[in-house]
């Protein structure tokens, strides 16, 4: 299961993204994939039109660009040779932090 600490942060995270849709131009999507324990959020400059397609905020669009974000949380995690279980929670809360921070500057008018 993930830690306190991750559900927490992803509740944020959610909380934070219904904020800056309901007060600021900016899009925000937050996906939760039950299925493989990740949360995925994506953030368009505009609001999303049936007729023109908005492009996603640098470093926040889809799983596959570089800098997304998105993280596994530590649920199921099978260690690797030489990990250890809080240094992997360690990195996983620092990516949900990262998240977390990029939205609240959003928040604050802050560029991406």
């Amino acid at each position: 299961m993930a830690t306190q600490k991750e559900i927490v942060l992803c509740q944020e995270i959610l909380g934070l993204s219904i904020e800056i849709n309901m007060t600021s131009n900016y899009n925000v999507w937050v996906d939760f994939a039950g299925h493989v324990k990740s949360i995925e959020v994506r953030v368009t400059n505009g609001k999303w039109s049936d007729q023109v397609e908005t492009p996603y905020l640098s470093g926040w669009g889809l799983s596959f660009d570089e800098n997304a974000h998105r993280v596994y949380l530590s649920t199921d995690y099978k260690l690797g040779r030489g990990e250890s279980m809080d240094d992997v929670i360690a990195y996983k809360i620092e990516k949900l932090e990262k998240i977390k921070a990029g939205l609240i500057d959003l928040l604050n008018g802050e560029s991406a």
